[in-house]
């Protein structure tokens, strides 16, 4: 399978949108088991208000909606990919490795915060790449620094990406003050339009009190499965791990856009996960924010093995380890 979707072939994006839909199937066979998050985040309250207006919150109607979304953030993330030169061939293998780790557990199904906000937080990480290439870019910046905003009016831990905002500009650029306060600016501006509509709205204390300045709550239902946490996670930890060593062996060959681009990505997965380490109630849902800095390394251990055979192989077994525990009932 990953020599299938490791070429420069559009029509390949039809099998990809396939690739989804049976990674989702649960969705539609156990409609029980999912359910619309109860949240308090500006943005998801609006969206799925007006999903409850147009569908009555449909489950299967947002079962497809998920479906959509899912190969879409697939799409950009492939894109972006491609725009950070990481590899020497265009090539759809970041999409199949972002849709397996979307769905490595039940509890990352369905639409959530977490998931919504990722359509944000894509677009946010390409933002970086023009850092590196443009003369100025307080456009890029500002645009950076909104959709980190909006992503975390979509879920609150989102707003830990300001930070990688900063070590971006850091990293891919000399010190400019002007671009760091166009970058708060930025992140700043959507949350003050936010609070603006609360005000307006006599609900400013809610918005200020009941989510900016309130303690994270990771909504959803604990681990369901010991067994399945520590099979899946372990095995998507040897990928990781994997791919960190071979990305270090080839890191003098890389371009140099690519290895910045690869230290954000690890900067990234280190501020998503910075929120578990708090006294709470850690959920399986938080962690899909996580998909797409693992994505980005784990991909590149698929397109560099040299032998196909042994790459499908590995792929396949993740695939099946992640199918069944969907269906397992222990």
């Amino acid at each position: 399978m990953i020599k299938f979707f490791n070429v420069n072939n559009p029509t390949v994006t039809l099998f990809l949108f396939l690739y989804v839909i049976v990674l989702n199937l649960v969705l539609f066979i156990e409609p029980a088991f999912f359910a619309v998050p109860q949240t308090s985040a500006p943005f998801s309250q609006l969206f799925f208000h007006l999903t409850e207006i147009l569908f009555n919150n449909n489950h299967y109607v947002l079962s497809v909606i998920t479906v959509i979304m899912l190969f879409v953030q697939a799409l950009m993330l492939n894109s972006l990919m491609g725009a950070a030169k990481l590899f020497d061939t265009v090539t759809f293998v970041p999409s199949v490795v972002y849709v397996t780790a979307v769905c490595l557990f039940r509890e990352f199904l369905f639409l959530s915060p977490a998931l919504l906000s990722m359509t944000f937080i894509i677009p946010a990480l390409g933002k970086t790449l023009k850092f590196f290439r443009q003369q100025r870019c307080f456009a890029e910046v500002f645009d950076m620094g909104f959709l980190t905003g909006v992503a975390g009016l979509f879920y609150k831990p989102a707003f830990l990406l300001v930070v990688l905002l900063f070590i971006a500009l850091a990293v891919m650029r000399s010190f400019n003050w002007r671009e760091w306060a166009i970058g708060f600016s930025g992140f700043v501006s959507i949350i003050f339009l936010t609070g603006t509509f609360y005000y307006l709205t006599d609900k400013l204390p809610v918005f200020m009190q009941g989510y900016i300045l309130s303690a994270t709550v990771l909504p959803g239902s604990r681990f369901s499965s010991v067994i399945s946490l520590s099979l899946i996670a372990g095995y998507t930890a040897i990928l990781a791990f994997a791919a960190v060593i071979i990305f270090l062996l080839n890191f003098l060959k890389s371009a140099v856009l690519a290895r910045k681009f690869v230290i954000l990505a690890w900067w990234a997965f280190l501020l998503l996960f910075l929120p578990s380490l708090f006294p709470g109630r850690v959920t399986l849902h938080h962690f899909v924010v996580l998909c797409v800095p693992l994505s980005i390394v784990i991909s590149y251990l698929f397109v560099n093995i040299r032998r196909v055979r042994i790459a499908n192989i590995i792929h396949y077994g993740w695939v099946a380890v992640v199918l069944f525990f969907q269906y397992y009932k222990g």
